[in-house]
């Protein structure tokens, strides 16, 4: 007896609703078939190792899909691997660049869902002995932002082959 299955190659995918914070978040999903981490409310970075936010080395390698509500605030250098996708929910959503780190996106899309986003701030120095915030974008796009970058005073930046 011969038996053959075909359902699977003739089934439509279906595309899992994704909810943070509360809200659908489905229409917003660049990638809709992996797996994103809800980020809800304002955080620092180093306490979602491991569990929303991978771990600093695994993050050089790894795109990430994140979706944000509030702000995730980086006090330690912190790089996102090319191709990660980070959705921000509102207008008080974004990252912080502070106490003398650096943030470093590479390849990375970072969008509104359906509102704008506050974008990334990188704070100013205030301590002389420390090196200054930095934020390092290379090839990202930068959609749907109040203003995609603030810079404060004597904060640095490298953006190359943006798009805003």
């Amino acid at each position: 007896m011969i038996c053959i299955f075909l359902l699977p190659f003739f089934s439509t995918p279906t595309y899992a609703q994704v909810e943070c914070a509360g809200e659908d978040v489905t229409d917003c999903l660049n990638f809709p078939f992996v797996t994103y981490q809800c980020i809800n409310g304002n955080s620092f970075a180093n306490t979602l190792y491991g569990t929303e936010l991978l771990p600093p080395n695994d993050a050089l390698v790894a795109p990430q899909y994140l979706i944000i509500r509030g702000f995730v605030s980086f006090i330690n250098d912190y790089t996102f691997a090319e191709g990660s996708e980070i959705i921000f929910l509102d207008k008080d959503s974004g990252f912080k660049v502070d106490a003398g780190s650096t943030l470093t996106l590479d390849g990375c899309t970072l969008h509104g869902c359906n509102k704008l986003w506050a974008g990334v701030i990188v704070q100013p120095m205030v301590n002389p002995t420390i090196p200054p915030n930095t934020l390092i974008a290379k090839n990202c796009t930068f959609e749907d932002a109040k203003a995609a970058i603030f810079l404060r005073d004597k904060s640095v930046f490298q953006i190359t082959g943006c798009t805003f």
